[in-house]
């Protein structure tokens, strides 16, 4: 009986610090689902992104309003939609100490908008993050298809063949820190302190209040699924990777859309992984037309 008790404890808790390390959790729901965490800082990480390289070092290849931008639909429909998610672990506070702190600030410091480990780190004694807004970005794939046959740039097609492009992402409104010192007492934050804690890009927003809580305002990336367009006999192929294996993109086929006025008796090319560019790294195991 007290066994169940510390599993329900385990699992009902509002903190992870006491359920084994927190951020390995944090990552393991993330991969769960369904999405690869980000390994090093990019420029951009939103869904759109154009993006090259392997998944331990991503290649910032093009803005993602540059191929598909909010406003491609004259008549008000919009190719990028975004959802509420409830995953138990992000909706937690999650609270860290010692070498975990470093590990946190790790995970945060991939992606867009990057946090990393400043001066006065070593102050700190335990972490407590809050996400807040935390929501999943995607693209369309009804509407991508309708705007990939009437309305894309032929300079996008040509790049989206090559390279690989956000698809879905899994986003942070806002995470609110509050910090303990090693003299065991919550850190009262200024500019000056924060700036000795944390190491910010200039391009993330952030503030304090009530003296003790840093809020990060601008959003925050954290998982991302990776699209690849590909031309198949005037159509459009299209291709999802979820996961990764051994620095290799695992893609799957989400369909194959044939233009609006298909040419008759015309044979459907068969894609192999010669199709795809080196850099894709597509697993021969788990590649499937």
């Amino acid at each position: 009986m007290k066994i169940q008790k510390l599993l329900a404890l385990c699992v009902f808790t509002l903190t992870l610090v006491s359920c084994g390390n927190p951020v390995k959790i944090l990552k393991k729901e993330i991969k769960k689902a369904g999405y690869i965490l980000y390994q090093n800082p990019i420029e951009e990480a939103g869904t759109g992104t154009l993006i090259g390289g392997r998944p331990s070092h991503m290649m910032y290849v093009a803005h993602p309003q540059t191929c598909f931008p909010d406003d491609a639909f004259e008549n008000g429909f919009e190719l990028r939609k975004r959802d509420r998610v409830v995953l138990p672990t992000i909706a937690k506070k999650i609270s860290t100490s010692g070498k975990v702190n470093a590990e946190l600030i790790e995970v945060l410091g991939a992606g867009s908008s990057p946090i990393g480990i400043g001066v006065g780190f070593d102050l700190v004694k335990t972490i407590d993050l809050q996400f807040k807004d935390v929501t999943v970005e995607y693209l369309d794939s009804v509407l991508l298809k309708s705007y990939y046959d009437n309305g894309m740039d032929e300079t996008c097609k040509d790049f989206l063949n090559e390279t690989g492009f956000v698809i879905q992402a899994l986003r942070v409104g806002e995470m609110r820190f509050e910090f303990t010192s090693n003299g065991g007492g919550q850190v009262e934050l200024s500019a000056p302190v924060v700036e000795q804690i944390l190491n910010l890009g200039i391009d993330v927003g952030w503030r304090v209040e009530n003296k003790y809580t840093l809020v990060i305002e601008t959003p925050k990336y954290i998982g991302y699924q990776l699209g690849q367009l590909k031309e198949v006999d005037d159509g459009m192929a299209l291709y999802r990777a979820t996961t990764t294996r051994k620095n290799w993109y695992e893609f799957r086929s989400i369909s194959v859309f044939k233009p609006e006025n298909p040419r008759k008796n015309q044979r459907r090319k068969s894609l192999s992984r010669r199709d795809f560019p080196d850099w894709l790294n597509i697993n021969r195991n788990s590649f499937y037309d």
